[in-house]
């Protein structure tokens, strides 16, 4: 009856040993997703997101970027393709900064055979980074 005994306390012993170590690694993983989760916030907080827009009014059309982030976009360069002039020739002259959840517009002439969408090169500094860099393709929408 002893030896049964015996070998019932090891064999439990044994579970909760498995049981321990089980969670010991669970614990770790969880513990490491929660730490890569906090440093992948900590970079987004650091980070300028931009997005456009694109608008037809008559014959212009407004191309407007905007600064969804938590910080200014510094040194922001905007560059269009060849297939559009801009109406004001100076307003992508220069780089400029943008802050975080403000806007900039811009507008273009547009003519019968205008492409429908565009492609808008953006290149800018933030607290994150230097020289990020995004194209974005923006469709036409009549206002």
């Amino acid at each position: 009856m002893e030896n049964i005994i015996s070998i019932i306390a090891i064999f439990l012993s044994a579970v909760s040993l498995c049981i321990s170590i089980r969670t010991f690694f669970y614990d770790r993983t969880i513990k490491k997703d929660a730490v890569k989760k906090i440093k992948e916030e900590e970079i987004e907080k650091k980070k300028a997101n931009l997005y456009g827009s694109y608008n037809q009014n008559g014959t212009f059309g407004i191309i407007q970027i905007s600064n969804k982030g938590n910080v200014m976009a510094q040194n922001l360069i905007i560059s269009i393709g060849k297939d559009f002039t801009l109406k004001d020739e100076n307003s992508l002259a220069k780089p400029f900064d943008l802050s975080s959840e403000s806007n900039f517009r811009f507008e273009i002439y547009l003519f019968e055979n205008s492409p429908k969408t565009i492609n808008v090169g953006l290149k800018w500094d933030d607290e994150y980074k230097n020289d990020n860099e995004k194209t974005i393709e923006l469709s036409r929408i009549k206002i």
